[in-house]
């Protein structure tokens, strides 16, 4: 059983109108920093993902920094919606008919982490 779920009581709107500055691509870790009202936040993902433009998936890729590369088209989006898909993804729609949506697996590890104004929180 998963250590990190994502809760349903969580309020994402913090993120809503934020832009993406920065995609920064690792081994195994990718980040999208966002800039909102002078407020730094980061969203780090150890996990599997699904970028998709208008419903055509663009991250097929196997390796992380292979399928990572689609998100530089990001940069510069802005974040229109936050909604948690039940307790297993999390699904954020951009400008530009642009979604990411990040997902929660079975291990006892976390998934994604944002670091923002609410503080740290892990999933």
């Amino acid at each position: 059983m998963a250590l990190y779920r994502i809760l349903q009581s969580t309020d994402w709107s913090f993120l809503i109108g934020a832009e993406v500055t920065q995609i920064a691509i690792g081994f195994h870790q990718v980040q999208v920093a966002l800039f909102k009202n002078r407020i730094d936040t980061t969203i780090s993902m150890e996990t599997d993902f699904i970028h998709e433009r208008s419903g055509q998936v663009l991250s097929e890729a196997t390796s992380t920094p292979d399928r990572a590369a689609t998100l530089v088209t990001l940069i510069g989006k802005q974040i229109e919606n936050v909604r948690a898909d039940g307790e297993n993804a999390l699904f954020i729609s951009f400008s530009g008919s642009e979604t990411l949506k990040i997902m929660v697996d079975d291990e006892p590890y976390e998934d994604f982490t944002i670091d923002g104004p609410a503080g740290l929180l892990v999933v």
